[in-house]
């Protein structure tokens, strides 16, 4: 096991508001859904195929994005991005959690965890936790695609990756964890409400989840949504037209993309839930004139970001039957406006975390 010290200052969210509502009474428990697959060469073969020149996962027709070393080192980019616009890591009460006398190992669940970015974090912060990571496709960097390294590999072999399709459920997991963490995830996930319920039943008492999600649309500098009409010709700007094919591609595959707008209401309404904090985090995908929110180096952040999701989304439009001629040009015209484009366009993440309320 890795020696480390507890984590910096540079580890938490500062708190925007707060809501409190007591906690109902938890469902039954259930046994493991058969979705759980032991990960032997055979199964790792058929867990992923090639669509467009990507690789991609072969086990959820849901989620359509790429399974391959770009879209991690895209996820990797993302994360360290995002550490930088949000100003932490973690929200602030799970410092607390994860430091709580109890003498018992904490536990941490990261749903979705892609390239194992965040979970790696919590690793490194916390080396005497117990992290489990949940994803579609091993977590796993490939060279040539034949030889396996686990990107678990720089923290204790206590953290495992478990490969599972979220939406087969997650009951195996109920009354565990001292932590949930699940970030951009909505476009695979069939009924996210319904996620939410089950989070309140994997939490132990005093535990806490955090949610960050995008809602897929665009915004301008006064914070409004940019309207797109996909049944006309394009007649304005290229990248709020690429997110809303990306809304509607995801939506038609089963993703619920809307459940960003909701994670506030369905929170604070659950019961299940106190202590509730919500953010919303503005992010200048296409910059333009709007050089004052972050540093420079931020900046090339983003844009870096916004070029790698425009290679990663291409997967997803392409099977949406989107020609490949269209495809490309709306990636050329993005590009040329992240660079020329003098009005901003925002893209809306809602972050949301709370803790499970004791039990009275």
């Amino acid at each position: 096991m890795l020696e480390g010290s507890l984590p910096s200052s540079y580890t938490s969210y500062d708190r925007d508001s707060r809501h409190s509502r007591r906690s109902s009474s938890e469902d039954s428990r259930s046994a493991s859904p058969a979705s759980l697959i032991s990960l032997s060469e055979s199964i790792r073969e058929r867990l992923f195929r090639e669509e467009h020149g990507r690789h991609m996962n072969n086990y959820s027709e849901v989620y359509r994005l790429p399974a391959d070393e770009e879209e991690w080192a895209r996820l990797d980019q993302q994360h360290y991005t995002l550490k930088e616009i949000m100003g932490a890591k973690y929200p602030p009460e799970m410092k607390a959690i994860m430091e709580n006398s109890v003498e018992r190992e904490r536990q941490v669940l990261d749903l979705g965890c892609g390239s194992g970015a965040w979970a790696t974090d919590v690793g490194l912060d916390w080396p005497l936790c117990r992290i489990v990571g949940v994803d579609l496709v091993p977590l796993s960097r490939y060279v040539g695609f034949d030889l396996l390294v686990s990107a678990f590999s720089v923290i204790p072999a206590s953290h495992r990756i478990e490969v599972n399709d979220i939406n087969m459920g997650l009951q195996h997991f109920y009354n565990q964890f001292d932590v949930v963490h699940a970030r951009l995830i909505s476009s695979g996930i069939k009924d996210y409400k319904s996620l939410i319920d089950q989070i309140s039943c994997i939490l132990v008492p005093g535990g806490l989840v955090e949610l960050v999600e995008c809602d897929f649309h665009t915004y301008n500098r006064h914070r409004q949504r940019i309207k797109v009409d996909l049944d006309l010709p394009p007649n304005g700007r290229y990248w709020p037209r690429y997110m809303a094919h990306i809304n509607a591609a995801a939506k038609a595959f089963g993703g619920d993309v809307g459940a960003a707008t909701h994670l506030y209401r369905w929170l604070t309404t659950h019961g299940a839930f106190e202590d509730i904090s919500y953010r919303d985090v503005w992010i200048p995908t296409i910059p333009g004139d709007d050089t004052g929110m972050y540093r420079e180096s931020v900046y090339c952040m983003i844009k870096a970001n916004v070029v790698g999701f425009l290679r990663s989304g291409k997967l997803l439009l392409r099977q949406h039957d989107i020609s490949e001629e269209e495809v490309d040009a709306m990636e050329q015209f993005s590009l040329y406006e992240l660079s020329e484009e003098e009005e901003p366009v925002y893209i809306r993440l809602q972050c949301i975390w709370a803790t499970k309320c004791q039990v009275s």
